[in-house]
């Protein structure tokens, strides 16, 4: 992000890890930069994922009950297809995410001749945004801070994730796909997350595509009742993930 003490900080995580009995990395993608950069030990570095409390996918009834909420709230026409962003709108990666959503993606939503609406929650939203005023009658409803974020991502027909910027694991990422949604994602915003375990719920298209993140929209459209993987909530369950951090902290005890 172009601070100055980048390095600074890289060279004491850095120390630290070597320092590590073990360390514990939130994609595979990090373990393996860590392991060439760092030059750790492989039999000391694993990936311990971000988690989630759900093991199944929520009901029919629960996706309904909570896509019949959330569009009764916002005055959403029941028959569109709903399309979900979401994020902390002061942060850079994010913000960016929401310009290419304005910008370039949904020029190409109006021109399709689908019927959609795309909602957008997220506190700290730049003043100069003005609220999304202007993008109201562009199919835009911004919804601002919600308290209970879970029945967003469960009433979402497609999240959207458009970020290439920043690292780790895109949580709300997992939380979409944990709702049994959609997801279309560029390819560093979907580190960490295996497309082979969602049964065809995530599409990943190269970083800054934005054509094809709306072909994927398109796509994914007409797949909106097919469920996500078992093996997706086998790898993210919380209960799963704590077993396999436990059992590696055993194999150095």
């Amino acid at each position: 992000f172009g601070k100055w003490w980048w390095r600074l900080l890289w060279m004491y995580e850095r120390a630290v890890h070597r320092r590590a009995d073990m360390n514990f990395f939130i994609t595979r993608e990090d373990m393996d930069y860590a392991i060439a950069h760092f030059k750790l030990a492989p039999q000391k570095c694993t990936v311990i994922t971000y988690g989630i409390n759900l093991n199944a996918p929520p009901t029919p009834q629960e996706k309904t009950n909570a896509r019949t909420a959330v569009c009764t709230t916002h005055h959403i026409n029941a028959a569109d297809l709903l399309l979900f962003y979401t994020g902390t709108l002061y942060y850079r990666p994010n913000l960016n995410g929401l310009d290419i959503i304005l910008e370039k993606i949904n020029p190409l939503l109006q021109q399709s001749g689908i019927a959609y609406t795309i909602l957008i929650c997220g506190n700290h939203l730049p003043e100069r945004y003005n609220n999304l005023e202007a993008y109201k009658s562009k199919n835009i409803i911004y919804a601002g801070f919600v308290k209970d974020i879970g029945m967003y991502f469960k009433a979402a027909d497609i999240f959207m994730n458009p970020i290439s910027e920043g690292g780790g694991i895109k949580t709300k990422l997992v939380e979409a796909l944990a709702g049994n949604s959609s997801a279309v994602s560029f390819a560093s915003g979907a580190f960490g997350v295996p497309a082979e375990l969602t049964g065809g719920k995530l599409t990943v298209v190269p970083d800054g595509d934005s054509k094809g993140l709306f072909e994927a929209i398109q796509r994914s459209s007409t797949l909106l009742k097919q469920d996500i993987s078992t093996d997706f909530y086998k790898h993210f369950y919380w209960g799963n993930i704590v077993q396999k951090a436990y059992q590696h902290i055993l194999s150095i005890a």
